[in-house]
């Protein structure tokens, strides 16, 4: 479970430096957040952390979370 959290983990730090951090301050000035960053989030796998697996989660354990 560690491998596959530092993997989410390291997902999660490329999108913020790619895609979220390059353009907050546009977003928040135009007081929007673009459907398109949401889904790169997804196709990276950072959506549905606790969904199953089977569902086309990342089924982690919700302890996970805290």
């Amino acid at each position: 479970m560690a491998e596959k959290l530092d993997t989410i983990l390291a997902a999660a730090r490329d999108h913020a430096n790619s895609v979220i951090a390059p353009n907050v301050n546009s977003w928040n000035t135009q007081k929007v957040w673009p459907r398109a960053a949401s889904d790169q989030a997804g196709a990276v796998g950072l959506t549905g952390l606790y969904a199953p697996e089977e569902w086309g989660g990342q089924g982690l354990p919700l302890s996970e979370g805290s």
